[in-house]
């Protein structure tokens, strides 16, 4: 079973695409379909009344926008997603799921000044995700908002108030906000206004068939071809070596700086560049992944290396560590964690400060837009919910640096960038007892 959601403000076209998706492959595959608001749901009824009394954008006195309504559209979605689960499609289509009903909701919510918001919204995120099935993909139409609306009101025959263009436009960022926070429980695929008709659907139409292909492979298939075709682009691995070590100078100097005792582990080491690299320099690596395939690729790739040199490889789960504690000086990783969600960074951190003094984390900041997301499925965090997480793990923050991607001629032409923070975040961290240890 293939999950495919579709997100978006109104009057973007989701609807339509996913018609000529749904012809498409229905010729192949059995297909099912759902959206916001369907006929077969028991609350349809109730729902299309709520509608008509207010189209559910506007926050007039007399428009009760209260937490059982709230609730009627979870619900709502919730009977709607089983009923296509039950069918046993090979590909389901969502217009919209839990992540408008959240976003949307919540800006509602908060115009009715509702007690406890957040901790309301977290329950019911928790009901609206409870038992759901892994999402592919979640193409992501980020059109201009005024079009968009143009577009809605000529389709539906009527004319938004400015109050309700606002609460739209509203709905829409924390649309945008929720996608980012949430984006490693899902690969991304953001059509903008750059593309045409035709090219947003092409570049659905191969994500798609990439994941239908990807279906019948096993994990460890996936990540070695997914390395090994990043490398490939290059005339041999060690171009790729010295290309990459170029942007990770900061992050070498650092691990050396806390590796007193020299004895290091990579947690997530992929391709192991990083742990070749600390090795052929005088550390004591051991290199993790959980991935045997992909360890005998990296250990394959060094022992040719005139840049790297092969260190320990070991088989493991970076969320279950079976090392003793304060194994290692250092345990690290670098373009890993954004892809876990806070439960999984929270558990990898915990782990990781058990066996080792100190913990050096890279990951992507903010700097990125939805768009440029690498592999699809990266988190964009803010530096303050990265502190957040660090600290529900027990951590304290002992040094953090941030660097850029490009050099300084290319962010010359990044002009929307500039009052971003810079590209990648560097975190040093241990936890409390180490801490009084110190002292």
């Amino acid at each position: 079973m293939i999950n495919i959601v579709f997100e978006g403000s109104t009057g973007v076209g989701k609807t339509t695409m996913i018609k000529k998706l749904k012809d498409k492959y229905s010729k192949s595959y059995k297909v099912g379909f759902t959206n916001d608001i369907d006929k077969s749901s028991p609350l349809y009824n109730v729902i299309n009344d709520m509608f008509k009394e207010n189209v559910l954008v506007t926050s007039h006195q007399d428009f009760n926008t209260t937490l059982s309504e709230t609730l009627i559209q979870g619900a709502d979605y919730l009977y709607l997603r089983e009923k296509l689960y039950s069918e046993n499609n090979d590909i389901n289509f969502f217009d919209r799921n839990y992540a408008s009903i959240y976003a949307y909701q919540k800006v509602l919510l908060k115009k009715a000044h509702i007690n406890n918001l957040e901790e309301f919204m977290n329950h019911f995120f928790k009901c609206l995700t409870n038992d759901e099935k892994k999402i592919d993909l979640l193409v992501f139409f980020n059109k201009d908002m005024n079009k968009s609306l143009k577009i809605s009101e000529q389709r539906d025959h009527r004319k938004y108030t400015i109050e309700e263009k606002n609460t739209l436009k509203e709905f829409n960022k924390e649309l945008i906000d929720f996608i980012r926070y949430h984006n490693s429980d899902y690969k991304l695929l953001v059509i903008d206004d750059k593309d045409s008709y035709e090219q947003a659907y092409n570049k659905i139409v191969q994500k798609i068939d990439e994941i239908i292909v990807d279906s019948g492979k096993n994990e460890d298939d996936k990540w070695y071809e997914l390395y090994k075709i990043d490398i490939e682009e290059f005339k041999c691995p060690d171009d790729y070596f010295i290309y990459k070590l170029k942007y990770k100078k900061k992050f070498v100097k650092t691990i050396q700086k806390y590796a007193l005792n020299k004895k290091v582990l990579e947690a997530g080491c992929g391709t192991g560049l990083m742990a070749g690299y600390l090795q052929k320099i005088g550390l004591d690596v051991t290199a993790l992944d959980l991935s045997k395939k992909v360890l005998d690729y990296a250990k394959e790739i060094a022992l040719s290396s005139k840049v790297i040199t092969p260190c320990k490889y070991e088989v493991g789960n970076i969320l279950h560590l079976k090392y003793r504690p304060q194994t290692f000086d250092v345990a690290y990783s670098n373009g890993v964690l954004e892809h876990f969600n806070d439960e999984e960074i929270i558990q990898t951190l915990k782990e990781q400060m058990k066996i080792a003094k100190y913990v050096v984390f890279g990951i992507p900041s903010t700097y990125f837009n939805l768009n440029e997301k690498m592999l699809g499925n990266e988190r964009s965090l803010t530096k303050k919910e990265w502190y957040n997480l660090i600290k529900k793990a027990g951590g304290i923050v002992v040094e953090h640096y941030s660097f850029h991607y490009y050099k300084f001629y290319r962010r010359l032409f990044e002009v929307k960038k500039w009052f971003k923070p810079k590209a990648f975040w560097l975190f040093v961290i241990t936890n409390d007892i180490i801490k009084e240890e110190r002292r």
